[in-house]
């Protein structure tokens, strides 16, 4: 009883936030539709919870389940084994050969990856272990915090939008909060969800006049935590919408924009080198999750990878269409069905805004600088998911962080030079 009695308490919070913190301030939206949306998303959440219990029954392999059962050894052993409770929260060495059979109960704290650029699960072990501590492990509790997480993300992202492309505001609200991947896998207890509130948490003070900066360094941070690979691949499009950059840009011809360019490619290069070549990891991360996908039931076919790097290039266009379209053609599942809805709302999306791009006959201009920074997070990341990733429900969660600075490109592409869209009155 003092459970659930605790769970209305922290919703209680959750819609009090939302009416009366200035971050959920908008000039869009009204505080009491933001409350609609968000009981949205917690009855997706929850829906999400129903059919990981009763239609995916097996739960060491459900990502809402398996990560908060392995927080749930670690708290539960706090008393018993304070030194091995302690070590793993904090990050220190560990005998793993003294622990093995708590290890053998925690399935998720040892799978991980030869190259951490990709992944590591401790950030979400953690987080819902230190939750135990008010929440006593009651799952529903978990469920409200992580997804009231990701819908300050959301709400994070969308204010970008509505920075940069104010007269465009209601499209791009409507395009992220309602694509059905970004609504489903930021709901729940899952990396996305978490990945999701530092992107939006940190970006918002980017459209702020004094912003916090040790807070962006903190949400970096825990996009670092989180997935290695998007604080990767973020560091340079930040970079351009940094307020100097972005004067820069728009002070600049074009031959200085190509000369940015050229140095993009060189730091991506530096970023790399010489730890690791990056082919390689490509090439591993193939292989491995290849391997995994020998156990799936839903697979796409990737383009190859082979000795010769031409491959890169020859197979791009592949790996594209895999991580926006893939699957297309109808499936068996309730969440693939869903994903082919989806990639075919994609490629309508394409082709309307590259319709109305040539209609429009805009020139494209070098100093959109909002367009560059989306381009250089969403391309690679595409590039990245589409040659490693044949499993359909991984690849449609890794594109998640793509998608909405996709549509922030695509409308900036046809907006007009004072950030008023074409289309939108």
């Amino acid at each position: 009883m003092l459970n659930w009695v605790l769970l209305v308490v922290c919703l209680a919070f959750c819609l009090f936030l939302i009416k009366r913190h200035s971050f959920f301030a908008s000039n869009t939206i009204n505080r009491n539709q933001l409350i609609g949306f968000f009981g949205f998303k917690l009855f997706i959440a929850i829906v999400l919870w129903f059919i990981y219990t009763y239609y995916y029954t097996d739960r060491t392999t459900a990502d809402i389940f398996r990560y908060f059962d392995d927080a749930l050894v670690l708290f539960r052993n706090r008393a018993s084994h304070p030194d091995f409770f302690y070590k793993c929260l904090f990050g220190l060495p560990i005998d793993h050969q003294q622990y093995n059979a708590l290890y053998d109960e925690m399935n998720n704290w040892n799978h991980r990856s030869e190259f951490q650029l990709f992944k590591d699960s401790h950030l979400l072990i953690r987080l819902n272990t230190v939750f135990c501590f008010f929440t006593n492990g009651f799952y529903p509790i978990h469920l409200l915090i992580f997804t009231f997480l990701g819908f300050v993300g959301t709400i994070g992202i969308f204010k970008v939008g509505e920075k940069f492309l104010p007269k465009s505001a209601k499209l791009f609200l409507v395009l992220v909060f309602f694509t059905p991947s970004i609504l489903l896998w930021t709901a729940g207890i899952l990396k996305e969800t978490i990945l999701f509130f530092f992107i939006g948490l940190g970006l918002t003070q980017l459209t702020r006049n004094t912003p916090n900066w040790i807070l962006f360094c903190l949400c970096y941070i825990g996009i670092w935590l989180t997935k290695p690979l998007i604080a990767y691949l973020g560091f340079l499009p930040l970079l351009v919408m940094l307020p100097p950059v972005r004067t820069w840009i728009h002070r600049s011809i074009y031959n200085y924009f190509t000369i940015l360019i050229i140095c993009i490619l060189i730091g991506y290069t530096l970023l790399f080198q010489p730890h690791f070549n990056c082919f390689e990891v490509l090439q591993h991360k193939q292989s491995e999750f290849l391997q995994l996908a020998k156990i799936s039931k839903t697979t796409i076919g990737l383009p190859a990878l082979t000795e010769n790097h031409s491959t890169l290039y020859i197979g791009s266009f592949q790996a594209i269409k895999n991580a926006l379209f893939e699957p297309f053609r109808p499936q068996k599942g309730i969440l693939v069905l869903l994903t082919i809805v989806e990639n075919w709302f994609f490629l309508g999306i394409c082709l309307y805004f590259c319709f109305q791009f040539l209609q429009l006959k805009i020139k494209f201009w070098p100093q959109n600088s909002l367009l560059l920074a989306c381009f250089l997070f969403v391309f690679p990341l595409l590039l990245i998911i589409g040659f490693t990733t044949p499993v359909v429900g991984a690849l449609v969660r890794y594109r998640i962080p793509a998608i909405p600075f996709l549509y922030l490109g695509f409308i900036s592409l046809i907006r007009k030079d004072n950030g008023v869209s074409k289309l939108i009155p």
